[in-house]
């Protein structure tokens, strides 16, 4: 899988979380915003959030059809990435119980 950009976001409860953008393989409906991202006036992606310890990755969530002038202004707006982390921080710790069990 490509990454197009990445950004280490924080630990939560001892688990690192990062955010990636990966391409997006779902078509756009609008010709309008395909010529704004061919122009490179927004960014067409996959938003990654990724749960990891020790360079062991645990959880992951995805949220397609991300639409944005730059990458960064998906974390900016905060509500759907402070879900993804959320959620990978509790999947990632919960694999950790299942694991040392």
């Amino acid at each position: 899988m490509d990454i197009i950009a990445t950004l280490p976001l924080a630990d939560h409860n001892g688990l690192n979380i990062r955010f990636n953008a990966l391409p997006e393989d779902l078509p756009l409906d609008r010709e309008f915003y395909e010529r704004e991202i061919e122009s490179g006036k927004q960014v067409y992606f996959c938003a990654q959030v990724t749960a990891s310890k020790n360079g062991i990755e645990l959880a992951a969530e995805y949220l397609g059809n991300c639409l944005y002038n730059d990458y960064i202004d998906l974390i900016v707006d905060g509500d759907y990435i402070d879900d993804m982390i959320s959620d990978v921080t509790a999947q990632g710790a919960q694999n950790i119980i299942e694991l040392s069990k």
